[in-house]
């Protein structure tokens, strides 16, 4: 069932691909508006839907704690996506006649931002469980 005032459904990380039937039922919760406001928030920080937060937090899932800051989080998630920029601008100059040794720096570049991802990305995961 869906309401006009509310979006369809999305995908969630909290399911497998293969689980297309999983998210039939629906639980209404009535909450205070400053409540609503800051599950939002909390949600949008830690790149979950409002539904993958709460329906963490009711079946005892993981979810990021309070105390984590949130902010730092999203920080760093846009951190991630400035480099994966980075690197796909690099690629696009890979494309064009590079001398041997500009190919190497470029090769180099994009390792390293490969490895800034990596590294970024376990910390997300590490602050999120």
């Amino acid at each position: 069932m869906h309401y006009e005032n509310q979006p369809p459904p999305v995908a969630s990380a909290d399911l497998s691909p293969d689980d297309t039937d999983a998210l039939e039922a629906v639980l209404n919760v009535r909450l205070r508006r400053s409540e609503k406001a800051a599950l939002q928030k909390e949600a949008r920080l830690a790149g979950l839907s409002v539904s993958a937060l709460a329906r963490r937090r009711c079946l005892g899932r993981k979810a990021p704690p309070p105390e984590v800051n949130l902010e730092a989080i999203h920080a760093l998630r846009l951190l991630d996506d400035a480099l994966g920029e980075l690197d796909r601008s690099i690629a696009s100059l890979d494309s064009g006649c590079l001398e041997a040794r500009q190919r190497h720096r470029h090769r180099a570049a994009r390792e390293g931002t490969a490895a800034c991802r990596r590294r970024l990305a376990a910390l997300v995961e590490w602050l999120s469980q």
